[in-house]
């Protein structure tokens, strides 16, 4: 099968570069991209993969965190591919042995994808580093691998204790001497502003874009610690909580009833230029509940089948089990109605067939709800183009 490149990928400096390398194995291969929100990461990074793919070489898509790597096709944890140590301190090294499973199906790896680096603490990366050099026998970085890390400075650094300027600066891939040996390459234009069906904003938006990538490189403030006003934001006060959550929504959401939820591809592109941000998980579950109230269409609700053990002598109460909010876990109501995009906020054990279950779900990449079901017998329903990995258990 021959593979043709799209153009916006063929311009791209980074793309004709890994080609080289892949196809005749030389050249530097190690290579940071920055991407600041919207510059079309996510649009290159898979085209990079599947030229990779269509290659028959084997790959490994990695992110930071669990909500990145839900975008890269196969993509998991950093922390769960390569068994990084939780805690972490220089000359660490990760949790399998040269002779390992896991190390000799790395061994077969010719590329790694590793997307957000920026949230990894470089000793993280520097045990990967070291883990692969003694696995593979090759003392050159990652054992010799190409890697493409991919992210943005301007944006969340690592945790660390006590987190703040400098230290968590310093915990980044840029304090490590990996990063000399990076060659870096850059994406700025912003295709999410281009393409944004909001003409009559796309001034005003793209100003505030530019507003934000002057904020993260620092360069509306004279030191470390400022107080940094923005002009053109609508700052509006409320008496009552209840009125402001209900302007914020009409104003974000103002059309929607009268959208068409049967054509999906604009439905998505409707709900994917609006976005409510919010500080904590419960203002985020109290929105969304607002929100779907003016959603249009019927509201289905499916409980949570928790159940205290009747055996065990310090089993909390039913009534108390529903209403714990746990991370990364649903809450014991979940509300649907056909039509609202979902996220997937845990993948269970993929390669042991243990999936979210999804019923009805209109595509892979805006995921939708396409229908309903009342069923209790349906078990391991995924969208298989998402969950579908077919490789044994490391």
């Amino acid at each position: 099968m021959e593979w043709h490149w799209h153009a916006s990928a063929i311009n791209s400096p980074l793309v004709n570069v890994v080609r080289n390398t892949l196809e005749n194995n030389q050249g530097e291969k190690l290579f940071y991209l920055d991407s600041p929100g919207g510059t079309g990461k996510n649009f290159l990074l898979p085209s990079i993969l599947n030229f990779a793919t269509l290659q028959h070489l084997d790959s490994r898509a990695v992110a930071a965190s669990g909500v990145a790597e839900l975008l890269l096709k196969n993509g998991q944890t950093a922390h769960l591919t390569f068994k990084i140590p939780i805690e972490l301190e220089l000359g660490v090294e990760c949790g399998f042995e040269p002779d390992s499973v896991l190390a000799t199906a790395l061994n077969k790896v010719r590329l790694i994808l590793w997307d957000e680096v920026v949230m990894m603490h470089c000793y993280g990366v520097e045990a990967v580093d070291l883990s692969l050099r003694h696995a593979s026998g090759n003392d050159q970085p990652f054992g010799g691998k190409t890697v493409i890390f991919s992210g943005d400075f301007r944006q969340i650094l690592p945790v660390v204790k006590y987190n703040e300027y400098p230290k968590a600066y310093d915990a980044t891939l840029r304090s490590s001497p990996l990063w000399q040996m990076i060659e870096k390459f850059n994406l700025i234009e912003n295709m999410r502003l281009k393409d944004t069906a909001d003409k009559a904003n796309m001034f005003s938006n793209r100003a505030f874009g530019e507003n934000l990538l002057k904020l993260g490189e620092g360069r509306l403030q004279t030191s470390h610690y400022a107080l940094i006003k923005f002009d053109g934001i609508d700052i509006r006060c409320f008496a009552k909580e209840g009125d402001a959550v209900d302007a914020l929504i009409a104003f974000v959401y103002a059309s929607i009833g009268e959208e068409d939820k049967e054509d999906f591809a604009a439905f998505g592109n409707y709900l994917k230029d609006r976005c409510i941000l919010a500080p904590l998980n419960c203002n985020v579950r109290s929105l969304n509940y607002c929100s779907l109230e003016g959603f249009p269409g019927e509201e289905q609700v499916s409980l949570l089948i928790d159940s205290p053990d009747p055996d065990g002598w310090d089993s909390l109460p039913e009534e108390v089990l529903n209403k714990l909010s746990i991370l990364n876990f649903p809450e014991h109501v979940i509300r649907m109605k056909i039509g609202m995009p979902i996220v997937i906020i845990r993948n269970l054990y993929i390669n042991k067939g243990l999936y979210v279950a999804l019923l009805g779900t209109s595509n892979a990449d805006n995921l939708m709800v396409a229908k309903t079901s009342n069923s209790t017998d349906l078990v391991n329903v995924v969208h298989k183009s998402i969950f579908d990995n077919g490789e044994e258990e490391l």
